[in-house]
């Protein structure tokens, strides 16, 4: 306010304890960062009218589907987890892990491939600016 004594007298006035906002917790976001991020009737209700495009090319489609993707495939990558600490898998890069687990009958075949799903959508989904080389070519007119 250009005025410092009104601007005084108009803060005793809107604010007469004093600025009493504070900062939300961290816990709370976390609180609301899991409800996003699980499918549970109160996320369906905070994203009730988003709209959410159903060709796969869109950002938001894939975002979606790679979360039901990942969801799916959570039960059997504790399979694999566990097989890691009994020692029966070695291998680290996600596409050997799949491979020697299902060579070993840990998971089927449909397991694998919905390990591979959810791999390739979250790469899918973390490759965010991923552009060819040569788009940074300089184009030379002539």
């Amino acid at each position: 306010f250009p005025n410092t004594f009104i601007a005084w007298i108009l803060r005793l006035i809107i604010f007469p304890f004093g600025k009493t906002f504070k900062l939300p917790k961290d816990r709370l976001g976390h609180q609301v960062a899991k409800i996003l991020l699980e499918p549970s009737p109160a996320r369906d209700r905070i994203t009730e009218g988003v709209y959410l495009p159903e060709d796969g090319k869109e950002k938001m489609a894939l975002l979606e589907k790679t979360l039901d993707q990942v969801i799916a495939s959570e039960p059997i990558e504790k399979k694999l987890l566990s097989a890691r600490r009994e020692g029966k898998l070695k291998g680290v890069h996600p596409d050997k892990l799949i491979q020697e687990a299902t060579s070993q009958g840990i998971i089927d075949e449909k397991e694998a491939h919905t390990l591979k799903s959810a791999e390739e959508g979250r790469r899918k989904v973390i490759r965010v600016d991923d552009f060819p080389a040569s788009y940074f070519k300089a184009k030379v007119s002539g």
